[in-house]
């Protein structure tokens, strides 16, 4: 390979190595260059090899460096000229013997850490061992002790605690009327001035509004006067016009006129005498009833829309009435079912108390009791006088062990758990409980199917009621069809949609081709009129 061709492929590889924006045919011209092309192929045979070149994050680190000023500040500690020049492969072997021996360096101190491990925990489970063998004796004899301890402390605190539970329950079996009224005083007395203001709502909403049938008869009154008063002038003006017309067909005796002709004209002019009424009736319904109805309906609208949210909020008062009524009977059931349970577990606690149970004899010792030297005779007594003293017996045996008082506080015979071994000892207290929590579940079953027949039924009768007051309440509000107070004005009304609805015939009639002259003729008239 000749030089031009070496310069140009490391050229080529360091700009692609370290991301300069420089493309190949520059290079290739840069080298063909006649001038200092020669130069730039030697200078890159000499320089651009690996030991010269810098990485990427060589550059970086070294550009870090030169940024905050510590390239200056380490040349100036050092003269590169006097040190040696470094080859990669020293600095490769380097590495791998600084890692050799530092890997030698963490095994041999491993082993060292181990061992030392190990001979401490020799010593200490030596130790350890004849500690234990020191207090092994000593420990059998506080936790016998400590046991004995904690049952006569435990078999005390249960007695006293039942003693105070049952004056307590006693004392709340027993509550003052008093308190508990005037808890219910204050709760019906917030319903009773609710129910009197829903009352005074409905009292309110069942009067009719005075100015607005005062209103609405004034308008009748006033629409049937214009209607006859128009029926009148209507026909004054026919008559008019009629006698002026034969007062001059007298004068002029013209008797040219069609005797047919006149007999029809006098014909049609007695048909228009009989509809001038309802022509008139509908002019004035159109003109003033209709637009005056519909600001009165307009006014009645918003007092409906206020009656209906006035009945919305007594629906939501009432609910929230049958809402506080349910619970009121919930608690009620509540503490009714609180107060038998606890009559019942007073009565059960105090028969528990008062039973007699028989002496037991007394056991024998066990062995680490024989041969320990240390036996507290004196812990004993005060235990049994104890359970004496709680329990109201009288027993003539001191020395009771604690197995023994567990099951003289639960009223069982000391026979109960078989040949006084361990095993048969867990096997009858396992029985025992499974048979009281059988019972205590049975027991709670029955109370709770009790309560909830007892509050059904309460519920129902509270539904019952408040559905009888909600009827009650409904039945005395005016919901229904709206009528006029004036039965007469509803019947004119009525007479008028009967009306409407023959003059809507007869304009169908009309629209459908039945039309002739006479029908024009009564048309011209009612618009000429009708204004």
């Amino acid at each position: 390979m000749s030089a031009h061709s070496e310069a140009e492929s490391l050229l080529i590889e360091a700009v692609a190595s370290h991301g300069l924006a420089m493309d190949s045919h520059e290079i290739r011209a840069a080298l063909s260059d006649g001038q200092g092309g020669a130069e730039l192929a030697l200078w890159a045979t000499t320089n651009l090899s690996a030991d010269n070149l810098l990485t990427v994050d060589e550059l970086s680190l070294y550009n870090a460096l030169d940024r905050s000023g510590q390239v200056d500040r380490l040349a100036e500690l050092h003269d590169l000229s006097e040190m040696p020049s470094l080859r990669e492969d020293d600095v490769v072997a380097a590495a791998a013997h600084l890692v050799r021996s530092t890997a030698a360096v963490n095994k041999q101190a491993e082993t060292l850490r181990h061992q030392r491990d190990a001979w401490a925990r020799l010593v200490a489970s030596r130790a350890d061992a004849h500690a234990r063998r020191r207090e092994l004796e000593a420990s059998r004899r506080r936790k016998a002790e400590s046991e004995r301890v904690r049952i006569s402390s435990e078999i005390t605190e249960i007695a006293h605690g039942i003693e105070f539970r049952i004056a307590e329950l006693k004392q709340d079996g027993d509550p003052k009327g008093n308190e508990l009224h005037q808890a219910l005083d204050v709760i019906l007395k917030s319903d009773d001035a609710l129910l009197t203001s829903l009352q005074k709502l409905g009292w309110e909403l069942n009067e009719p509004d005075p100015e607005e049938a005062k209103s609405t008869d004034k308008l009748r009154e006033t629409c049937l006067r214009l209607i006859k008063i128009t029926v009148e002038t209507i026909r004054t003006r026919l008559d008019t016009t009629y006698l002026s017309a034969l007062a001059t067909a007298q004068q002029s005796r013209d008797g040219s006129a069609d005797a047919d002709e006149m007999e029809a004209l006098q014909a049609e002019l007695e048909s228009l005498y009989s509809e001038i009424l309802p022509v008139a009736q509908m002019a004035v319904e159109q003109q003033h009833l209709e637009p005056a109805l519909g600001a009165i309906a307009a006014r009645s609208g918003q007092s409906m829309r206020k009656t209906a949210s006035s009945l919305a909020y007594m629906d939501q008062c009432f609910d929230y009435l049958l809402s506080r009524i349910n619970a009121l009977h919930t608690h009620t059931e509540l503490y009714n079912a609180h107060h038998a349970a606890v009559q019942r577990v007073v009565a059960t606690a105090r028969d528990e108390i008062a039973s007699d149970v028989p002496s037991p004899d007394p056991p024998l010792p066990p062995s680490i009791d024989a041969a320990s030297p240390v036996k507290p005779p004196a812990r004993s007594k005060r235990l049994s006088r104890d359970l004496s003293h709680h329990r109201r017996r009288s027993s003539g045996v001191h020395d009771v062990p604690a197995i023994d008082s567990l099951m003289q506080a639960l009223a069982l015979p000391i026979d109960a758990y078989g040949d006084g071994s361990a095993h048969s000892q867990i096997a009858a207290l396992g029985k025992l409980v499974r048979e009281r929590r059988l019972k205590d579940a049975g027991v709670a079953r029955a109370a709770q199917d009790e309560l909830e027949t007892a509050a059904a039924e309460r519920l129902e009768d509270a539904r019952r009621a408040m559905q009888r007051l909600r009827d009650s309440v409904l039945a005395e509000t005016p919901f229904g069809p709206a009528h006029l107070a004036d039965p007469g004005i509803e019947q004119s009304i009525q007479v008028l949609g009967q009306e409407v609805t023959k003059a809507r015939e007869k304009l169908a009639r009309f629209d459908g081709g039945e039309m002739g002259w006479g029908s024009l003729k009564r048309d011209e008239f009612v618009e000429r009129w009708a204004r």
